[in-house]
């Protein structure tokens, strides 16, 4: 009966203990549920996070895509803006180049213009000068002509001739005084400028028979 009763209390102590370990492996299996819970939400999280990540790692290859593109295009702008501006560079120089020219041109053209000014004074004087001289020579021609008549109405006075008044005769003789053309001396002078210079310095009538001779020939 002894005997009984402790293999009844053994199995009770069995039992109790088995109960126990039995309530221990729930509560483990529960937390290990729980915990399983949690990894899966966890790798849940993972996988969506991966998924964000692959997600933003395409956006990142595209905006980088389009950035190299626009780098590139960008690059060939510049590359075309230098192009652009070595030619205006370039055309900046034959510009100043060419307005250097102009600039000796117009220079030139001043002093030849001031040339020319100053000969347009000095063809003037020498007119005058000459205009001067039609005067005198249409003086002295009057002045022989009348010399003239006077010695043909004197017997014996032929030879009575002034030597200075021998050369308004051959000019008298040779050339209509209304056709005289005094433009011929200013064409003349033209040609010989030098000899008008002298002609402004010397007035002789030897160089007044060389230029009335010049003017016959012309």
């Amino acid at each position: 009966m002894e005997v009984e009763l402790s293999r009844i209390k053994q199995a009770e102590t069995m039992k109790i203990h088995l109960e126990a370990e039995l309530q221990t492996a729930q509560k483990t299996l529960e937390e290990e549920h729980v915990l399983e819970l949690e990894m899966d939400l966890y790798l849940r999280k993972l996988e969506k996070d991966n998924e964000d990540f692959n997600l933003r790692i395409l956006m990142l290859s595209e905006e980088s895509s389009a950035l190299m593109a626009s780098r590139k295009a960008s690059q060939n702008s510049h590359r075309q803006l230098q192009l652009q501006i070595r030619k205006l560079e370039r055309k900046l120089q034959e510009r100043i180049l060419d307005s250097t020219a102009e600039d000796e041109v117009f220079i030139k053209m001043q002093h030849q213009a001031q040339e020319l000014e100053e000969s347009i004074k000095e063809y003037e004087a020498v007119i005058q000068v000459l205009q001067n001289k039609e005067k005198t020579l249409q003086d002295q021609l009057f002045a022989a002509e009348e010399e003239k008549a006077r010695n043909l109405t004197l017997p014996g006075n032929v030879l009575n001739i002034n030597p200075k008044s021998l050369l308004f005769e051959i000019a008298n003789a040779e050339m209509d005084e209304s056709q005289v053309d005094f433009s011929s001396f200013v064409k003349l002078s033209n040609q010989f400028k030098h000899a008008h210079r002298k002609a402004l310095s010397v007035y002789n009538i030897v160089e007044l028979e060389m230029m009335v001779s010049l003017l016959r020939m012309n």
